[in-house]
C-alpha cells in the first residue's frame, strides 16, 4: 500500500516515509512508535540494523554456556565428592570454555556495538537535518509564538536523545530481551517443574516494569519541555551579555533560568524513586525466588521426583542451573527498565520533533517572478500583530522604477509595510499587489530573490565578511564581492583589517562596529542587483560623511529599480518620487518632498526640526605599538585537568549542604550492599546442602535458608528504594544549584571571553544543559548502585577471605581488571560535544534561527540547511572513527569477566585436588564474590553515562572556577560614592582578536553632571570609549579615572550600579515589558517603573501594548524606536550617576527624540552620548570628535564652530 504523505512542496526527498498515522497524544508532542525513529533511515542503515541484530543475538546467548558449565561443575562435585581429579578436569573444562567464549564475545560485541553506534549516529543526524530544515522553513509568523533561541540547543538535545534511543541502547535492550527469552527456553529444557515454579515471578516483573515505564512517561515529557524553555533563557542571556553585565542582572537572569527548572526537582526525585523501586522489586523477587527454588528443589531431590523434561530424576545441578537461568532472565528484564526509559525518551523527543515537522507545509503560492517588473501597490491594507492594530486602510502605489519614502513616528507601521512586501506576513483585510498580482500567489522564495533588504538593525552571521556579502548572491565571484563592498563604502575599512575579507565578524557582528555592520549589510543587498530595493533605516548607524557617499550610491542604483525607503533623516529621502507620512498606522500625508513642504503639515514640521550633517574630510591611519602581552588564554590554565576521584569528590562537596540526604543514602547503600555477599553465602550453603545432605535434614536446612532470604528480600525493598530516592533528591537539588551557578558564572565572564569565536552563546547554552544532565548520572541512582556495588564487593571479599585467602587474593587481583575494562567501555554518543575546530551544528542553527528574518529575506534557508548538513557530516566522521575503538573496549569488558570466572573455577578445583581447599569453602568464595559483583553488570550497562558525567563535571567546574580579569562577582574594590567625573589619560586600546588600534592616546575630562557628545566616523572608537567606561574592557595603556580615582579601584558591580549603558542595538529579552524593566532593578516599584517609562517617552508603548505584553525574542514584536525607548527607560529606572547612550536614539522620530532630550536635560547625572546626528548633541556641554581612534577636536558647539577651517564646523555648515 502506498504511504500517505505529510509533506508537500517543501519535502527534502525523505518525507515519503512519514505516515499520517501518528496520533496526537497532547498539545506538546505526537505519539510515536519505536519504528518511527527510523523513518528517515536509508538502506545502508537497515544493513547496519540487521548486522547489529544478528551479532547482538550471538553476543547475548554466550552467557548461557556459563550456566551450563556451572551445572556441570555442580554435577561433578556431587558425583565425585571423593574423586577430586575428575572435579579438577571439569574445572579445567569450564576454564577452557570461558577462554573460548572471551574472544567470540569480543568479535560479536565489537560488530554489534559498531553497527549500532553508526546506526544511532546516522539516525540522529538525519533527524537533526530534517528538524532543522522544518524549522528554518517555517513562516515568520510562526516565530512570533515560538522562541527561536530555544531551538538552537533543543535540536541537538532532542536529536541526541533520538540518537541514543535508536543506537547502542537498542543493542543493550535487545541483548536483554534475547537473553531473557533464551534463558527461559534453556530452563524449560533443563527441568520443567522447577521452571514452572520460577514462572510465577515473571508476571510480577513484567507488570512492575510496565507500570514504572508508564508512570515515568509524563514526568519525562514535562521535564524535556522545561529544559527547552530554560535553554532559551540561557541562550538569550548569553547573547545579550553586555546588557546583562551593564544592568548587573546576572543573578536575576540566572534565577529566571533556575525558576523554569524548579518543577524538575520533584520530577527527578519521582523518576529516581521509580528507578529504585524497579530494582528493589527485582532483587526482592531474586532473593525470594532463590530460597523458594532451593526448598522445592530439595523436596524434589529428596523424593526422587521425575523431571518432566527428560523423564530422569531431579538432580542438584538442575536446581542451580534453573536458578541461574531464570534469575539471569530476571536480571536482564530489570536492566531493560532503564533502557526502556531511554527508548521512551527517544520516542517523546521524536514526537516533539515530529509535531513541528508534520506542520511544515507550503504557505505561499506558486507563481514565479522571472519577469518581475517591480510595481508595488497596497489596497486598503489593514494589519495587526495579535490584537494590536498597526496599519489601518493603507493604500499607495509605486510604479516600476519609482522610489517611495515612508516617514512617521516610531511605531507608526513603517517597518511593517516592509515586512508585508517581503511576505513575512499576509494582511487579512486588503491586498498587497506585486505587478498587479496578489502577493499570496507568488512563490516567496522566487519573489525574495528579486528583493534586496537593508534593515535598521543589520544582521550579520558568524562567519567571514566575504561570506556575509556572498549570502546576498551565492553565485557571486570574489570580484563581485569586492565591487559590492566598494559601492557600500566598506572596502576601505575591510582592507585595513588584518585578515581583510576573511575576517570573522563574530556573533551578530560583534567584532565590528555598528556602522561597519551596516555597510556590509548594504553590500550584501547590492550584490543581488534586485528589482525591488527595501531600505529600512539603512543608514541610521552611519556617520554623516559615509551616509552621504552611500546615499549617492543608493541614488545611482535606485534608478530603474522600485525602491521603498523607511527613514528618519529626511535629507536621505528628499529625492524620492513620492513620500508618504504615517501616523498611528494611517497615511496622513503623501506627495513629493517639495509638495509636502508647501503643505506645511507634519512632514514640514519634521523637516524644520531636523539637521542632517555631512562630512567631507578623509582620515589618516594611525599606528601605535602593539602590546605583546595581550594574549588571553581563557581555556588554558583555568584549572588543571582533575582526576576522576577528585572530580567525584568535588561533586559530593558541592552537594554537602544536602548532607542529610547523603547520610540517608550512604546508610541505605551500606545496608543494601552487604546483602549481596550474605546472599552469596546463603546460596553457597544451599548448593552445599544439596550435595552433602540428604532426607529431612536437607529440606529443613533449605527451609531455614529460605526464611533468611525472605528477611533479606524484606530489607532490600526498603533500603534500595530509599537509596535511589535519596540520591535522586540530592541529585535534583545540586544539579538545580549547579545550573544556576554555571549560567551565573558565564554571565559574569568578561567580554574578552565572549569575543572568542568558540564562545558561541548557543554552544555554551547547550553545554550548560547537556553537562548538567550528564552530571546528574553521577549523583543519582547510578551513583547509588556504584556505592552499593563497592560495599557488596568489599563484603564479598571479606567473607571469601575467611574461607580461603589464596583464592580470594586471586579474585581480588583479577576483579579490578574487569572494573577497569568496564570503565573504559564507553560510547562516543554519550561523551558530549567534541572540542574540535569544526563548526558546531548548534552554532549554525542558532545563528540562522535567531536571525530568521534575514535568512528568509535573502531566501537562504537552503544555504544554511546545506551548511548544517556539512557540519553534521563532519560530526558523523568523527563518531565513525571512534566507534571501532569503543566497540573493542565494550567487548573486552565482557571477555575479562569470562576470563575471571574461568581462572577462578580452574584454580578452585585445583586447590581442592591438592587438598588445600574444601568444596564448601570454594562454593563460598565463588558465589560470595560472584553475587557481590553482579552489580558490575548494572554499572557496565550504564558506564558511558558515568564517564560522560565525569567529563561534564570537569568542564562545569572549569566554568565555575574560572576567574576573569574583570570579574563582576569579585567583592574586591572600593564602594565610595560616585558623582560622575570621568577622566581619560593617554588611553590606548585594541581588541584581543584584532591587530588594528581602536583608541590612540585619548585624553579628555567630563565634569560631574555635564553632558558630553562623542561623534566621528564609523569605527573611529566611539563605542569603545563607552565600553571602557563600563569596564567591559581595560585599556592597553593609560588610565581611566572616575571621581579622580582609577576605575580599576572600584568594585565592578558597584561601578555598574552607578553607570547605565544603552547600546546602539538595544537588547530586550523575551518576556513582558515589566519583566524587561525588572532586569535593571528587581525590586523596583510600579511607581518607579512608570516614572522611568514616562521620562523615556515610552508611555504610549505601554498604553498600546500593556506593561504585561510579551515583547518577543530580542523585542522583535516592537519597532526599533520602541525598543530603544524601553531600553532607555530600563536605564533611567536605576537612577544612574552616569548615563551612556550609544546611538540609543537613532531609530526615534525627531519629535520623540526632542522630548526625550528635554527630559534627560532635567536630570542631574553625567551623560555621555554617542551620536551621528549632530543636532542631538549640539547643545551639550562638550563635544568630542574622533578620527580613527584619536581626538581631533574637542569643545562646546560654539567653540568648535569658531575654529577656522575646523572639521566640526565643516560638518555643521554642510547641513
Amino acid at each position: 500500500m502506498k504511504k500517505e504523505l505529510l509533506f508537500n512542496e517543501e519535502n527534502d526527498g525523505e518525507d515519503d516515509k512519514v505516515p499520517l498515522k501518528i496520533k496526537e497524544k497532547n498539545t506538546a508532542i505526537l505519539e510515536m512508535s519505536f519504528i518511527d525513529l527510523y523513518r528517515f533511515s536509508l538502506w545502508s542503515d537497515y544493513i547496519l540494523l540487521w548486522l547489529g541484530l544478528i551479532f547482538t543475538v550471538i553476543f547475548s546467548v554466550l552467557p548461557l554456556f556459563l550456566v551450563i558449565k556451572i551445572g556441570d561443575l555442580i554435577d561433578a562435585m556431587y558425583k565425585n565428592r571423593d574423586n577430586f581429579d575428575e572435579l579438577y578436569e571439569e574445572g579445567t573444562s569450564i576454564a577452557v570454555v570461558q577462554f573460548i567464549l572471551g574472544p567470540i564475545t569480543v568479535i560479536a560485541g565489537w560488530v554489534a556495538v559498531v553497527s549500532f553506534i553508526r546506526l544511532g549516529n546516522n539516525t540522529g543526524l538525519k533527524w537533526k537535518n530534517v528538524y532543522f530544515k522544518a524549522i528554518i522553513n517555517k513562516p515568520i509568523k510562526w516565530f512570533d509564538k515560538h522562541n527561536p533561541a530555544e531551538f538552537g540547543s533543543s535540536i541537538d538535545l532532542d536529536c541526541n536523545t533520538i540518537e541514543q534511543a535508536s543506537g547502542e541502547k537498542v543493542m543493550l535492550l535487545l541483548s536483554s530481551i534475547v537473553l531473557f527469552i533464551a534463558t527461559w527456553m534453556v530452563a524449560f529444557f533443563i527441568n520443567l517443574q522447577l521452571t514452572l515454579i520460577a514462572l510465577i515471578m515473571l508476571p510480577i516483573q513484567i507488570i512492575t516494569a510496565y507500570s514504572i515505564d508508564k508512570a515515568s512517561y509524563q514526568s519525562t515529557v514535562i521535564a524535556q519541555e522545561k529544559y527547552k524553555t530554560a535553554g532559551g533563557i540561557a541562550e538569550e542571556s548569553l547573547e545579550g551579555v553586555k546588557t546583562v553585565s551593564s544592568c548587573n542582572s546576572q543573578d536575576f537572569l540566572a534565577k529566571s533560568y533556575q525558576k523554569e527548572l524548579e518543577p524538575l526537582k520533584n520530577f527527578t526525585t519521582v523518576m529516581g524513586t521509580l528507578h529504585g523501586l524497579g530494582w528493589s522489586i527485582f532483587f526482592l523477587i531474586l532473593f525470594t525466588f532463590s530460597g523458594t527454588i532451593f526448598y522445592f528443589g530439595s523436596l524434589f531431590f529428596e523424593n526422587e521426583v521425575d523431571n518432566w523434561s527428560d523423564g530422569e530424576k531431579c538432580q542438584a545441578k538442575h536446581v542451580v542451573m534453573i536458578f541461574f537461568a531464570t534469575s539471569m532472565s530476571a536480571f536482564y528484564l530489570g536492566t531493560a527498565v532503564p533502557l526502556l526509559q531511554f527508548i521512551q525518551n527517544g520516542k517523546i523527543a521524536a514526537g516533539r520533533v515530529m509535531k513541528i515537522i508534520v506542520k511544515t507545509k507550503k504557505y505561499d503560492g506558486y507563481r514565479r517572478t522571472d519577469d518581475l517588473k517591480g510595481e508595488i501597490e497596497f489596497k486598503n491594507v489593514h494589519f495587526s500583530y495579535s490584537s494590536n492594530k498597526v496599519l489601518e486602510g493603507v493604500s499607495f502605489k509605486v510604479q516600476t522604477g519609482e522610489s517611495l519614502a515612508i516617514v512617521g513616528e516610531t511605531g507608526s507601521g513603517k517597518s511593517t509595510i516592509i515586512q508585508l512586501i517581503e511576505g513575512f506576513y499576509y494582511c487579512k483585510i486588503g491586498f498587497v499587489l506585486i505587478d498587479g498580482i496578489n502577493i499570496k500567489e507568488f512563490d516567496l522564495s522566487s519573489l525574495r530573490e528579486s528583493i534586496g533588504l537593508v534593515s535598521q538593525e543589520p544582521i550579520l552571521f558568524n562567519t567571514t565578511i566575504k561570506e556575509n556579502i556572498r549570502i546576498g548572491k551565492l553565485s557571486s565571484s570574489d570580484s563581485e564581492i569586492y565591487d559590492a563592498a566598494a559601492e557600500a563604502e566598506a572596502n576601505h575599512f575591510i582592507e585595513n583589517l588584518e585578515n581583510a575579507y576573511e575576517t570573522y565578524v563574530g556573533i551578530k557582528g560583534s567584532q565590528i562596529s555598528g556602522g561597519q555592520k551596516q555597510r556590509i549589510a548594504i553590500a550584501r543587498a547590492m550584490i543581488k542587483k534586485p528589482k525591488i530595493l527595501l531600505l529600512d533605516e539603512a543608514t541610521s548607524a552611519l556617520d554623516v560623511n559615509t551616509e552621504k557617499k552611500i546615499q549617492k550610491t543608493f541614488d545611482k542604483i535606485m534608478k530603474g529599480r522600485t525602491t521603498i525607503i523607511v527613514a528618519q533623516r529626511l535629507s536621505t529621502i528628499k529625492n524620492a518620487e513620492k513620500i508618504i507620512v504615517l501616523n498611528h498606522g494611517k497615511i496622513v500625508e503623501s506627495g513629493s518632498h517639495e509638495s509636502l513642504i508647501e503643505e506645511n503639515g507634519i512632514y514640514a514640521r519634521l523637516q524644520a526640526v531636523q539637521k542632517n550633517i555631512e562630512k567631507e574630510s578623509s582620515y589618516k591611519s594611525l599606528k601605535i605599538k602593539e602590546n605583546k602581552n595581550l594574549e588571553l588564554k581563557l581555556e588554558e590554565g583555568i584549572i588543571q585537568q582533575e582526576k576522576t576521584s577528585k572530580t567525584f569528590a568535588r561533586i559530593l562537596w558541592f552537594a554537602k549542604k544536602y548532607w542529610y540526604w547523603l547520610i540517608l543514602a550512604s546508610l541505605c547503600a551500606i545496608i543494601t550492599g552487604i546483602l549481596f555477599p550474605i546472599f552469596g553465602y546463603i546460596f553457597s550453603d544451599n548448593v552445599f546442602i544439596l550435595i552433602e545432605k540428604t532426607g529431612s535434614d536437607m529440606t529443613d536446612s533449605t527451609k531455614t535458608n529460605m526464611y533468611y532470604l525472605f528477611i533479606e528480600a524484606s530489607i532490600i525493598i526498603f533500603s534500595l528504594t530509599i537509596l535511589c530516592a535519596a540520591l535522586s533528591r540530592v541529585t535534583a537539588l545540586y544539579t538545580y544549584d549547579l545550573r544556576y551557578q554555571g549560567l551565573k558564572s558565564l554571565l559574569n565572564y568578561d567580554q574578552k571571553y565572549f569575543d572568542k569565536p568558540s564562545s558561541n552563546p548557543s554552544t555554551l547554552s547547550y553545554r550548560l544543559a547537556s553537562d548538567c544532565e550528564k552530571i546528574s548520572s553521577i549523583g543519582g541512582p547510578i551513583l547509588g548502585l556504584q556505592s552499593l556495588v563497592l560495599t557488596a564487593i568489599l563484603g564479598g571479599i571479606i567473607i571469601a577471605s575467611m574461607h580461603d585467602i589464596p583464592l580470594s587474593i586471586l579474585v581480588l587481583v583479577l576483579l579490578p581488571i574487569v572494573m577497569i575494562t568496564g570503565g573504559k567501555g564507553e560510547f562516543m554518543q554519550l561523551k558530549g560535544i567534541s572540542h574540535s575546530d569544526l563548526k558546531n551544528t548548534t552554532e549554525i542553527a542558532s545563528d540562522a534561527l535567531t536571525n530568521i528574518k534575514t535568512v528568509h529575506s535573502f531566501n537562504r534557508q537552503e544555504y544554511f540547511y546545506r551548511e548544517y548538513i556539512s557540519a553534521t557530516e563532519a560530526e558523523n566522521k568523527r563518531v565513525l572513527k571512534s566507534s571501532y575503538c569503543n566497540g573493542v573496549m565494550f567487548s573486552v569488558r565482557y571477555m575479562a569477566m569470562y576470563f575471571l570466572w574461568g581462572i577462578v573455577g580452574w584454580f578452585g578445583t585445583y586447590r581442592i585436588k591438592e587438598g588445600k581447599l574444601e568444596i564448601k569453602d570454594m562454593f563460598t568464595v565463588f558465589f560470595c564474590i560472584m553475587f557481590s559483583s553482579w552489580g558490575l553488570m548494572i554499572v557496565g550497562a550504564l558506564a558511558p553515562d558515568i564517564s560522560g558525567g565525569i567529563e561534564s563535571a570537569k568542564h562545569m567546574f572549569r566554568i565555575i572556577d574560572y576567574k576573569p580579569e574583570i570579574n563582576a562577582e569579585s567583592e574586591a574594590g572600593i564602594f565610595l560614592p560616585i558623582f560622575g567625573n570621568i577622566i581619560f589619560r593617554n588611553v590606548c586600546f585594541k581588541y584581543e582578536n584584532r591587530n588594528n588600534v581602536v583608541l590612540n592616546n585619548v585624553n579628555f575630562e567630563i565634569k560631574v553632571g555635564k553632558r558630553v557628545g562623542i561623534t566621528g566616523t564609523t569605527g573611529s572608537g566611539k563605542s569603545t570609549i563607552a565600553q571602557l567606561i563600563m569596564r567591559f574592557y581595560d585599556p592597553v595603556s593609560g588610565s581611566i579615572e572616575i571621581d579622580d580615582r582609577p576605575i580599576k579601584d572600584y568594585n565592578i558591580a558597584y561601578l555598574r550600579d552607578c553607570i547605565c549603558w544603552v547600546g546602539q542595538e538595544p537588547i530586550l529579552f523575551k518576556g513582558s515589558i515589566l519583566y524587561n524593566m525588572k532586569i535593571a532593578k528587581e525590586n523596583a516599584t510600579l511607581n518607579e517603573i512608570n516614572e522611568a517609562i514616562f521620562k523615556s517617552q515610552a508611555i504610549n508603548i505601554v498604553n498600546k501594548y500593556s506593561i504585561d505584553s510579551d515583547v518577543g525574542l530580542r523585542g522583535n514584536k516592537l519597532s526599533g524606536g520602541e525598543k530603544q525607548r524601553i531600553a532607555i527607560a530600563r536605564a533611567l529606572l536605576r537612577k544612574p550617576k552616569i548615563l551612556i547612550l550609544d546611538e540609543a536614539t537613532s531609530a526615534l522620530d525627531s519629535v520623540t527624540e526632542s522630548n526625550l532630550q528635554e527630559n534627560l536635560q532635567k536630570e542631574k547625572f553625567t551623560i555621555v552620548a554617542i551620536a551621528h546626528k549632530l543636532k542631538t548633541i549640539q547643545n551639550y556641554d562638550l563635544i568630542i570628535l574622533l578620527e580613527m581612534g584619536t581626538i581631533i577636536e574637542m569643545g562646546s558647539h560654539n567653540l568648535l564652530m569658531n575654529i577656522e577651517d575646523g572639521h566640526y564646523k565643516k560638518l555643521f555648515q554642510a547641513s
